[in-house]
């Protein structure tokens, strides 16, 4: 592997500011210590490290945190800055992440065709009233998998003390079906969709409901009864049920001891397993996730028993994290999707990554509207569907993919991903020991090891027909369409090579190699 050279870095700073640079370049890897004297700290400046590089193949880039913000509370940690350039083979070229993770970083990119180079860009703003500052810059330029230089950034980040060490390894695992725009007004008909729910096989539930109106709640006794009936009712159904309450950002900032006390008071009143706070993305912040380190300190402190208080993407539970990606963090497109999910579980193996919301219109095709479920297959389902109006076929398809995701959650939910286009996730797949499970979502051919014995293939594509690379021997195939019904099964006698199988769109082929 060639060492590529150091990178030639432009400062641009203020007239007042003296910049010192000290960088070390480790088989790729740039380390670049920034120290900067501010003789007027009294505003503060922007620092800017501008390079450029040949052009690579760069087909595609992931940011984790791409906008920042500045919070009041200083002494809070946010989600750290993390950047990667990858090619279309998902190796890296560029993976880019600083050390202040309290700071504003941003990097930015440009494409010079003339001379056929890409410009960056990386600012760092210096701290208000701070005459002396220090950062370290991570510049990773290896032809290794960017998904291993995602792991190493997060291990530096961690060996640092900042934000990746802190999750626990606990996580909310369990398809949750999502009532929006029903509590409290609608309670029965909360109770029948959630029977249905409970047939189905979901095992958590949530009810979506705005500030406003738990704060009418809180203030209107009359449904203290009614709700704590209800609340009880789901509890016979052995649910977990959680409240769900969003509001914006201006609002928490506006009342936020207040709001965590209500808070507390509903978890002390109604007996809710879990609350959530969803504070919304507005005018001074992109991203939910900006929100959570304002709040941790004095959710902690508010935190009584064992009851939980989740806050934007984290649980407190007594006093451990749990970390849970929610479905707003997610993106609308399929592709994306499937990107940020498998990302995130490189970062984070032992977290759950809750899938968007997924819904569907009720004239979909069974085929199309499984498509909305194999698409986060690798997530923790989370569905909000009218379920008393579904037609026999979507309860159907919506009981069998459930329980598919149960019965392969073991592999589905904890084991990193393998996708064989890092761009586009044409094939996704975890394996653990000899069992592996596989969705194609293009017409990619599919090679099994050598050592997979069985092996469930999930038909994500609009082809009809998948090849298959297996090792000679006698196979038990099944193929089932996408309500779960079995359609063909037999044992047969595969050469080794490429076979090919028709398994209709949204199927599932299962192999089983029975001469071992």
């Amino acid at each position: 592997m060639a060492v590529k050279q150091y990178l030639n870095f432009e400062v641009i700073k203020s007239p007042t500011m003296h910049v010192l640079l000290d960088e070390t370049n480790e088989d790729g890897i740039h380390l670049v210590k920034v120290k900067v004297k501010n003789n007027h700290a009294t505003a503060g400046a922007k620092l800017s490290l501008e390079w450029t590089n040949p052009c690579t193949d760069i087909h595609g880039y992931w940011l984790f945190n791409q906008s920042r913000i500045r919070f009041d509370d200083q002494d809070m940690r946010k989600l750290p800055y993390l950047n990667s350039f990858y090619n279309d083979q998902g190796e890296n070229r560029y993976s880019v992440t600083c050390s202040d993770t309290s700071r504003y970083v941003a990097l930015f990119m440009a494409f010079d065709q003339a001379k056929m180079t890409m410009n960056f860009s990386l600012q760092v703003e210096i701290p208000l009233n701070n005459a002396e500052y220090e950062c370290e810059i991570r510049i990773d330029t290896r032809d290794i998998p960017y998904e291993q230089s995602l792991v190493e950034l997060k291990e530096w980040h961690e060996h640092k003390g900042n934000v990746f060490a802190h999750f626990s390894k606990k996580h909310v695992s369990s398809p949750t079906y999502v009532c929006t725009g029903a509590f409290p007004s609608e309670i029965q008909e909360i109770e029948e969709n959630v029977y249905i729910a409970k047939q189905l096989g979901f095992e958590r539930i949530v009810a979506e409901v705005s500030y406003e109106v738990v704060k009418d709640l809180l203030e209107d006794r009359e449904h203290d009864a009614s709700i704590q009936k209800h609340i009880g009712h789901i509890h016979q159904m052995e649910l977990d049920y959680t409240l769900s309450v969003y509001l914006t950002n201006e609002q928490f900032s506006a009342r936020r001891l207040h709001i965590l006390t209500h808070m507390q008071q509903l978890l002390d009143k109604w007996k809710f397993d879990r609350i959530e706070l969803r504070v919304q993305a507005s005018s001074d912040c992109d991203d939910t996730e900006h929100m959570v380190y304002r709040l941790l300190k004095h959710i902690t402190s508010l935190q009584k028993g064992v009851q939980v208080l989740e806050v934007g993407c984290f649980m407190v539970d007594k006093q451990s994290l749990h970390y849970s990606f929610p479905s707003s963090f997610m993106m609308g497109d399929r592709a994306v999707e499937r990107l940020h999910i498998k990302n995130l579980r490189y970062l984070y193996p032992n977290q759950s990554i809750q899938s968007p919301i997924i819904q569907w219109h009720e004239n979909e095709s069974a085929e199309n509207a499984s498509l909305y479920l194999i698409n986060t297959l690798f997530a923790v389902p989370h569905v909000s569907i009218n379920l008393k109006h579904l037609s026999y076929e979507h309860s159907q398809l919506l009981s069998y993919w459930i329980t598919f995701w149960k019965n392969h959650s073991n592999l589905l939910n904890v084991k990193k991903i393998r996708a064989s286009s890092a761009q586009l996730n044409a094939v996704m797949s975890v394996q653990h020991e000899n069992e592996s499970l596989i969705v194609r979502y293009d017409s990619t051919a599919i090679q099994l090891k050598k050592d997979n014995q069985l092996c469930t293939i999930v038909n994500g594509s609009e082809e009809e027909t998948m090849i298959v690379k297996l090792t000679g021997g006698t196979w038990q195939i099944k193929i089932f369409n996408c309500l779960g019904k079995l359609v063909h099964s037999e044992n047969q006698f595969l050469s080794s090579g490429f076979h090919t199988f028709r398994c209709l769109k949204s199927g599932v082929i299962q192999l089983v190699k029975r001469d071992l």
